[in-house]
């Protein structure tokens, strides 16, 4: 099905009902990008081509009402996941406030101009339609922008920048106030610059010419997004220098100008071609050397990197005689690592890259070890804290795992025994349980809560959404109903089961946030009065309405999705209950410690017995054909299947399968002989429950759906996954979509369709069709898309990282080796040698724990 996209009639006058509906569209956007980590991927191109083409260019009226409410668009590949995340929440609350506003009354608003800021940059397009009748010309001077500097010496890191109004406004934008923000605002890359005949098919660099010849914006047949070409010519050769979807560049190049690009080299039909990724307009006699190392640094909108530069080598030459090395002497003479000065000093200059990159080292050790002190200080805090001690009765347990129709693995045993032993201490179990997608998590997970029942205590399992704590509550009462037959068996949301434990049942409860006001009420009253053993449900269990009347285990899982603050407040439902949190995004081991320091770790690899491998395969559009007639096959022989859509509904703006579209082609014209169901986020919780229980009962052949089956789902009778749109997912998102199949006795398949031709799209499909270990592909996953958007730190109420490589595993054990060294040592870092360390440990973290306080 071809998505709509604008067309000429989108540059007409827009009505206040088009406006609203394009305001709609761009909410859409947003939220889906939310969705999906911040990963640039909810529009074809990335959010910046949108912008620029779709709002900047083609929709002036709109960008008139965005630009009352402020909303201003970055650079949005150069921002950072944490400053992409920030830019996201905010534009969608003034979004809101447009969509309750009368459109005709923001018209209405008196204008106030704002200077004109340098070009390229997207922001002056914007104010070129503010002035309608005004032919204002790009002048050649004007690309590099004035960047006034105070030469005053600040008398402490934390005084404020002395920069003009213009620029603090905008840094203030990016979080950076201070001279400490700036020299700790790190360039996100750093490239060598070469001439144009030493350039490498694929690498990264920057080179030097001048523009000999500037073509017009192209567009391809079918396609909306223009893309630009420019001869491009030094002293060693020329090649062609292209723009791709980014039409607008063409208006701020003219003929003989000295431009700098970064980007990637490549031969494509035999002519040397420049894929550009950003561009500087030089002016003359600023020249840059070959070889030279360029810093480029995140932006915002309305500063380039020449100015930022500027501003922050000016900040790092009047701060160096301010930075204090707080590294102990002994750790750093022993790791090899330069002083704080001089790698602050060479991260932003750096003569060579062998020199850069002993400067970062030196800058993620850091990083890395403030966060471990962090993490094991909170942890030694813990474990001094007194929690109830639950004794595990042997019977009990072994009348439990008498009661499965299943021999649990090695890897489950060993598991189980470790976190009974955790709870039989007087000092709170912190636990994290990783296993792949089927290792059987849960019913390690269900020995735990019938260790605390058996002892009168209450459990909790808080799970991210309805589905999955739906899931937890059907799989929890068929393994507690293997002991004996249902008590309360009346299909609500409260069972009871005997047969476990003698002399009385075990009560499990449902708690969700869809449920009526009174089903939540009469729950929350036999929580409170102790009549529930077992507590499931999603958010709705740490809501202050909520209390227990004797909580010992509280279990969090998919642990990742929630953040710190909130899996403090349901332990806070207790007296220092015993904590086990579970994920199913496996991580390496040495990766997981880093991150959860705070937690001991055990991991569940091997996988149960019976299960069949799962086949993935890679399709084109072209061949969709293929994978309708294979899903017909395999139902015609008494199998069913998924298939997975990027949106809700259709977007004239995201190039993306839609569910409710796909879910109609597929009913009337694919499959009419076939019963084809919907499910996604919008719907009623009703309509979802109805919808899976006939999914789950055979009385739908295949299921379209959106990210909601990600987790919680368990149809043993699918066999065929289907993922529209593959591309936009990252790996460990596809593997979770990969294991809702392959979970009875069939063979199964996965089939990634695909609409992007980029390498590394191309890349991330062909390691899922090749590797099926979890822990593999999140490595690979994380490798590929960076910490920021793998783990979300900021979600997580994990201090920002600026430069940790979180990847780089030999240097993550030196750091954890380090911090256990220094807190056995000395345990409140009181010695003098520790005295500067444990003052910039209480920094690091103060901005984490500001993150939590504030939700």
């Amino acid at each position: 099905m071809t998505q709509s996209r604008f067309h000429e009639d989108d540059l007409e006058p827009e009505s206040k009902n088009t406006i609203d509906q394009k305001i709609k569209s761009l909410v859409t956007i947003l939220l889906l990008e939310k969705n999906l980590e911040y990963n640039n991927s909810a529009v074809l191109g990335g959010l910046e081509d949108f912008f620029n083409r779709f709002i900047k260019e083609t929709n002036p009226e709109l960008l008139r009402h965005l630009d009352k409410l402020k909303i201003e668009f970055p650079q949005y590949t150069q921002l950072t996941h944490s400053q992409r995340a920030k830019w996201i929440h905010n534009t969608l609350s003034l979004l809101n406030v447009i969509q309750s506003t009368n459109t005709e009354e923001v018209l209405k608003e008196s204008e106030n101009p704002e200077e004109e800021h340098e070009s390229p940059s997207p922001g002056q397009l914007r104010r070129s339609y503010k002035r309608k009748n005004s032919k204002a010309k790009v002048s050649s001077t004007s690309h590099q922008d004035s960047a006034p500097v105070s030469t005053k010496i600040p008398s402490s890191l934390d005084d404020d920048l002395e920069i003009s109004t213009r620029w603090r406004n905008i840094l203030k934008k990016m979080e950076i106030s201070t001279y400490r923000d700036a020299i700790n605002s790190f360039p996100r890359s750093h490239i060598q610059v070469v001439n144009i005949a030493s350039l490498r098919a694929g690498e990264l660099h920057a080179i030097v010419g001048k523009i000999t010849k500037i073509i017009a914006p192209q567009y391809s047949r079918g396609r909306s997004k223009g893309y630009v070409q420019a001869t491009i010519r030094d002293n060693s050769s020329t090649l062609t220098a292209v723009w791709f979807g980014r039409s607008w560049v063409a208006r701020s190049l003219k003929k003989d100008q000295l431009i700098m690009l970064t980007g990637r080299y490549s031969n494509f039909r035999g002519s040397s071609r420049f894929n550009v990724e950003t561009q500087e307009i030089m002016k003359p006699p600023y020249q840059t050397k070959l070889n030279s190392i360029i810093p480029i640094y995140p932006l915002s909108e309305g500063i380039s990197q020449a100015t930022m530069r500027k501003i922050i080598q000016s900040a790092v030459k009047r701060s160096l005689p301010l930075i204090t090395d707080y590294l102990p002497d002994r750790i750093r003479i022993a790791q090899n690592l330069p002083s704080l000065q001089e790698s602050i000093s060479i991260i932003h200059s750096p003569k060579n890259l062998t020199e850069e990159k002993k400067a970062k080292t030196r800058l993620a050790f850091d990083e890395m070890l403030l966060l471990q002190l962090g993490l094991l200080k909170k942890k030694a805090n813990e474990q001094g804290t007194l929690s109830q001690s639950i004794q595990i009765d042997k019977s009990v347990q072994d009348k439990f795992t008498n009661s499965l129709p299943y021999s649990l693995t090695s890897d489950q045993i060993k598991a189980t025994s470790t976190i009974l032993d955790d709870m039989s201490a007087p000092s709170p179990m912190m636990r994290l349980l990783q296993g792949d997608v089927g290792s059987g998590k849960t019913v390690v997970a269900a020995s735990a809560l019938l260790a605390a029942v058996s002892k009168n205590f209450q459990a909790a399992l808080m799970a991210p959404t309805e589905l999955l704590a739906e899931q937890h509550f059907k799989t929890l009462t068929s393994i507690f109903s293997q002991g004996d037959r249902d008590v309360n068996d009346n299909g609500g949301p409260y069972r009871g089961f005997s047969g476990l434990l003698n002399g009385r049942p075990i009560n499990i409860a449902l708690l969700t946030g869809s449920m009526s006001s009174g089903t939540k009420s009469s729950i929350q009253k036999l929580i409170k009065n102790g009549s529930v053993d077992i507590a499931i449900g999603t958010h709705s269990l740490i809501q202050k309405d909520v209390e227990f009347e004797n909580l010992g285990l509280a279990i969090v899982d998919e642990q990742h999705r929630f953040g710190v603050a909130q899996r403090a407040s349901l332990r806070n439902k207790g007296f220092a209950p015993h904590l086990l949190v579970m994920t199913a995004t496996p991580i390496p081991r040495t990766m997981a410690l880093s991150l959860y320091g705070d937690l001991d770790i055990t991991t569940i690899r091997e996988m149960p017995p019976g299960r069949p491998r799962i086949r993935t395969k890679t399709l084109t559009p072209d061949e969709r054909g293929r994978a309708y007639t294979f899903i017909e096959k395999e139902v015609t022989q008494g199998r069913q299947a998924f298939v997975i859509c990027p949106l809700v509904e259709e977007s004239e703006s995201i190039q993306a399968k839609s569910a409710i579209q796909e879910h109609k082609k597929l009913d009337t014209q694919v499959f009419p002989n076939l019963r084809v169901g919907l499910l996604h986020g919008r719907m009623r919780p009703l309509e979802k429950e109805k919808i899976m229980t006939d999914f789950r009962e055979r009385k739908l052949d295949i299921l379209v759906s959106t990210a909601v089956v990600e987790v919680g789902i368990d149809i043993p009778n699918a066999t065929v996954m289907m993922v529209e749109g593959a591309e936009r997912f990252g790996l460990s998102q596809l593997h979770q979509y990969r294991g809702r199949v392959g979970r009875g006795v069939s063979e199964s398949y996965c089939i990634l369709i695909s609409d992007s031709e980029a390498p590394e799209a191309r890349e991330r499909l062909n390691i899922m069709e090749k590797t099926i270990d979890g822990f593999e592909l999140s490595e690979a996953d994380l490798q590929m898309r960076g910490p920021g958007e793998f783990f979300g730190t900021k979600q997580s109420g994990l201090p920002d990282l600026n430069i940790a490589w979180l990847t780089n595993l030999s240097l993550l054990e030196s750091v954890r080796e380090c911090a256990v060294e220094i807190l056995d040592q000395d345990p409140n870092m009181v010695d003098s040698s520790n005295k500067k360390l444990k003052a910039e440990l209480s920094r690091f973290w103060k901005r984490a724990e500001s993150i939590q306080e504030g939700g």
